[in-house]
């Protein structure tokens, strides 16, 4: 079975479920615009996706998710069962009130009022959990977020470990050139057992490295698949992380955004809803308790500001590291043209310009993590304890 099949039957609405829903088609059914469906529904996994395959297709959401629907359809037809109760009853206290009988009426009309009341009741509470964000939906709107997060993280590992192998396998080559080299000057005399067997141990670490790197990039991959909704036996290519833009850095003000932050945040949510006496002293511990819960929520947001800056540093750094190693690795290949580099000098350049240029790739992934970190706490992902 297809990834792309694996995934439809799992979560996507296939047909009208209301009379409203008849005629639409299958992108429409389920909330989105068809370019943006077909673009969720093709083999591949890009990052800004991940929040909308995960609401539509992540098992546990999607199973959540469907709960909380079937009670709210269910709560619709209630309410139009009261509605065609109350008109019956109408009709029937109207053909008594014809008759002259007043107690029948009466009976009538007092049970067509209760269930007004109902109806309105149950409208009400509807509506509520129907809204976007309420208190109804907001533990499956917290799971989905968290879950999101979670596959967000899994794929900035795995673009990181799928560069490093990347680099790795390059390296691995490089090495065996080297060990081919030294066995060649050992049958000329020119070096010794010992050096060959240095050059050999160098490729077996490169190569266990590159089998290292091979193993954690498919595991993460199948973890990250699956929380978006692909099933075990998918394969979807997996894009590329976008590349960390320094400007958002510039953005950040813990200070300022603070509030957006408090908003948004679960601990903090969860202490304005939970039942408490309602007294004087009690609003001033809740008060106070509130006030220090805030506080530490500054404190976090400032740790994560602190730590995208050290990212930043740590980025640029790698980044000054590459462009010396791509000065050292052009030198190299222009003394190795003209024969002043032998092939272990020139091969050693090579492997300390790829460890650059690893260096520079880990840093930057880094770096847009903890730019995403600070993001998600301002969304809600961040501890107020």
């Amino acid at each position: 079975m297809s990834a792309v099949f694996a995934v439809s039957s799992l979560g996507a609405v296939q047909k009208a479920r209301e009379p409203d829903e008849v005629g639409k088609s299958v992108a429409e059914l389920n909330g989105y615009r068809e370019e943006v469906w077909s673009r969720l529904m093709d083999q591949q996994l890009h990052y800004d996706e991940i929040e909308d395959l995960v609401h539509s297709f992540n098992p546990a959401i999607v199973s959540s998710r469907s709960g909380l629907e079937d009670r709210i359809r269910l709560m619709h037809t209630i309410s139009e069962r009261m509605r065609a109760r109350k008109r019956d009853l109408r009709q029937l206290g109207e053909k008594a009130k014809e008759k002259g009988e007043t107690e029948e009426y009466g009976s009538f009309k007092m049970q067509e009022l209760v269930l007004d009341r109902a109806e309105k009741s149950l409208d009400k509470t509807v509506a509520a959990m129907s809204r976007p964000n309420t208190a109804s939906n907001r533990p499956l709107r917290v799971e989905e977020r968290e879950v999101s997060n979670a596959a967000k993280q899994l794929m900035i590992s795995y673009d990181t470990l799928m560069k490093q192998r990347e680099i790795a396998e390059e390296s691995r080559r490089l090495y065996e050139e080297l060990e081919r080299d030294a066995k060649q000057r050992l049958s000329l005399g020119l070096s010794s057992a010992h050096d060959v067997m240095e050059e050999t141990t160098q490729r077996i670490q490169a190569e266990a490295q590159l089998s290292a790197l091979e193993g954690s990039g498919a595991a993460l991959k199948k973890d990250l698949i699956l929380l978006c909704g692909w099933g075990e036996n998918g394969d979807p290519e997996i894009a590329p992380i976008p590349e960390a833009d320094l400007s958002r850095i510039d953005r950040m003000n813990p200070d300022a955004d603070l509030q957006k932050a408090i908003a948004n945040n679960g601990d903090l949510i969860d202490f304005r809803h939970e039942s408490h006496v309602k007294s004087t002293s009690s609003w001033e511990l809740r008060a106070d308790r509130e006030a220090a819960m805030n506080e530490n929520l500054l404190a976090n947001l400032n740790g994560l500001y602190r730590s995208a800056c050290g990212a930043k540093a740590a980025y640029e750094a790698a980044v000054n590291g590459l462009q010396a190693a791509e000065i050292e690795k052009a030198a190299a290949d222009m003394q190795y043209q003209l024969g002043l580099l032998s092939v272990p000098q020139y091969l050693s350049a090579l492997i300390r310009y790829r460890t650059a240029e690893a260096d520079k790739c880990t840093a930057e992934d880094e770096l847009f993590r903890a730019m995403e970190a600070y993001d998600w706490a301002l969304n809600g992902s961040i501890s107020a304890e």
